[in-house]
């Protein structure tokens, strides 16, 4: 063999061998260990087979938040939040969903705690989607009396996915 030759071989070797680990990495990144957020509110509803994102860092000056990675597709999300809010006691806010883009954030409230959830492609793999909770924590909501609740902000309209 020719010095091209092993150096195409040698090659070859080294991008196949990096091709076989990069689904595993990938994974790894998206998915990570799995657990909780601190301090999460259990109330608020996680679909089936949604991943707690560990690197995820609080955004929007909220004190708590967190991002999980979903297999579901966006239609399902959207259905999911739009019905599982509800049916945990939250009052379902402002909410857009544009499913083009798949798009989505619902502002939701209890006791007159507003919290938000986006969902959105994941960037690591778009085949995947973030859904992305700012959040108060369970305490720190249960702590508030029910008088303290004041009017929920109403709903200003949806866009259909």
């Amino acid at each position: 063999m020719s010095g091209g030759h092993v150096k195409n071989t040698a090659f070859m070797l080294i991008v196949a061998g990096l091709l076989a680990i990069a689904p595993a990495h990938a994974q790894s990144v998206l998915f990570g260990p799995t657990g909780e957020p601190p301090s999460w509110d259990e109330r608020i509803p996680l679909p089936s087979g949604a991943k707690f994102k560990p690197s995820s860092a609080a955004k929007g000056g909220r004190p708590f938040s967190a991002d999980f990675v979903s297999p579901l597709p966006f239609s399902e999300l959207v259905n999911f939040y739009d019905t599982e809010l509800p049916k945990a006691g939250f009052k379902l806010n402002d909410r857009i969903a544009i499913a083009s883009h798949k798009v989505y954030r619902c502002t939701f409230t209890d006791k007159g705690i507003l919290d938000k959830v986006d969902v959105s492609p994941s960037i690591d793999d778009p085949s995947y989607l973030i859904i992305h909770i700012a959040y108060t924590p369970a305490r720190a909501a249960a702590a508030l009396p029910s008088s303290e609740s004041g009017p929920s902000p109403q709903p200003t309209g949806a866009a259909a996915p």
